[in-house]
């Protein structure tokens, strides 16, 4: 399955404390362009009805008409509001899911605090752990900016094919790519894969990252 929707929790992804972040602002507007643009929805899913204020005039603003006014058509769930069972419990994912008729794995959530972690690991979906403003939790994948979540959403979330073969009889084996650091065409890719499993470093991330992806998202 294909990579359909991202789940966003609030407070420290898009809102910090109590209020728009505006120096990541302008990166989280082009990320969800860039979402919707491809056609994998963005989802706000929070438990509390927020409210902005503005500075100026002291008038208070419903969170949808603030997001949705700065970050354009976004489907936001709030549990307070909307009468569903509030995070951590599964509930809530259930009724978005149900509600977006999005399977379990067509989903990742991108979150920051523990709520948004169990959240996650109770309705057994991928977690990114979003650091860009402030990092509260050690789980999960790290994402630096929402600029990087582009990049992730573009490497891990769109592939063509998640797997080079696959085997199901008689047992099961997925293979990312064939191995040989012999025959010409598959040295580079073996070379740094046997490398990083050895010594570690930003290029272990990377296969960790796409082996774990592409067994969430074909639900294997």
């Amino acid at each position: 399955m294909a990579l359909k929707a991202l789940i966003f929790g609030l407070d420290h992804v898009i809102l910090k404390n109590g209020t728009l972040g505006e120096e990541i602002n302008n990166d989280l507007v082009t990320m969800f362009e860039y979402l919707r643009s491809i056609d994998v929805t963005p989802i706000v899913l929070g438990n509390r009805n927020w409210v902005t204020i503005d500075d100026e005039s002291e008038e208070t603003y419903d969170i949808h008409e603030s997001l949705r006014e700065r970050f354009g058509d976004l489907n936001i769930y709030i549990t307070s509001a909307d009468g569903i069972r509030p995070k951590p419990t599964k509930d809530c994912i259930s009724h978005v899911l149900g509600n977006e008729k999005l399977a379990h794995n067509e989903v990742i959530y991108v979150g920051n605090s523990i709520i948004d972690f169990q959240t996650a690991i109770n309705s057994k979906i991928l977690f990114l752990n979003a650091i860009w403003e402030t990092q509260q939790i050690d789980y999960g994948f790290t994402i630096e900016s929402p600029l990087e979540l582009i990049e992730y959403v573009k490497t891990y979330g769109l592939k063509q094919h998640y797997w080079f073969f696959e085997i199901d009889r008689p047992s099961s084996f997925r293979s990312l790519s064939p191995f040989s650091t012999y025959k010409e065409e598959y040295q580079m890719y073996s070379a740094v894969a046997r490398k990083s499993a050895k010594s570690g470093g930003a290029a272990r991330n990377f296969f960790l990252q796409s082996l774990i992806s592409s067994l969430y998202l074909t639900d294997y």
